[in-house]
């Protein structure tokens, strides 16, 4: 079991939760994947180690990991959520051709909540940004910088 899994364990002990096998299958698989499955994919994939594992128990265990702050949800466009294991602030870059995404940081956009709560006297709680062209995989050469 890696570290990260151990310390979100350790948040999750708590009265009425319970860690069950599915749900540390699927907590160990996020944070060791950096494909951003979807449920789809992540059912297909503990499927093969846990053949009594439903597609229903994947859903929700999900939806209970995202309620207590561990994983993310992104949803593009019309595509199917993803889910990704929060663990830093970070953006992310979408292949327009085979959907593939990929992880960037920018710390210069981590100021941006603090600056748009002075301006607009809002309490900020997130924000998303995320880009949008060709992989490599897909054809489109790497800028050399």
């Amino acid at each position: 079991m890696n570290v990260v899994v151990e310390e979100s364990i350790s948040l999750l002990r708590r009265p009425g939760i319970r860690m069950t096998q599915q749900r540390l299958a699927i907590m160990e698989y996020l944070t060791t994947s950096n494909s951003h499955p979807t449920a789809e994919e992540i059912y297909r994939e503990l499927n093969k180690k846990l053949p009594n594992i439903s597609n229903t128990t994947v859903y929700n265990n999900l939806n209970f990991l995202k309620e207590q702050g561990l994983i993310q949800e992104l949803i593009f466009g019309q595509s199917c959520s993803r889910y990704e294991w929060r663990t830093r602030p970070h953006y992310h870059v979408i292949c327009t051709e085979c959907g593939k995404i990929d992880d960037f940081e920018l710390p210069e956009l981590n100021r941006l909540e603090e600056a748009a709560q002075r301006e607009s006297n809002f309490q900020i709680s997130g924000h998303l940004f995320e880009l949008y062209g060709i992989c490599t995989e897909c054809g489109q050469e790497p800028l050399q910088s």
